[in-house]
């Protein structure tokens, strides 16, 4: 059984809160981690968010929101009830387990 699956059994209760009960502060780190390398491209359609509207939250790299905030701001109008869980295994997915060891760690 591979760790990321060992992690997900662990810790299967508080995963399946939905995202958006994570505080700001939990949040803000995603968003800087997912900011680095381009995560926030190749987790966009990991959540079926087309490259055109992807594009869109680039325009925000000058402004105040980051476009991993941008992102998670659509997520969360459009997703509403996505789940840690999901979340996480769309980070794995794009291999940033190393966001997951540094966000979810202590779960």
């Amino acid at each position: 059984m591979n760790s990321f699956y060992l992690l997900i059994n662990i810790v299967t209760t508080s995963l399946l809160i939905d995202l958006w009960d994570l505080n700001d502060e939990a949040v803000h780190k995603l968003c800087t981690l997912l900011n680095q390398r381009g995560a926030w491209r190749r987790l966009g359609p990991k959540f079926g968010i087309l490259k055109e509207d992807l594009d869109t939250f680039s325009s925000h790299e000058d402004e105040v929101i980051s476009p991993m905030e941008a992102l998670v701001d659509y997520l969360r109008g459009d997703q509403p009830e996505l789940t840690v869980k999901k979340f996480i295994e769309a980070v794995y997915s794009i291999d940033r387990r190393d966001v997951v060891r540094k966000c979810f760690s202590g779960w």
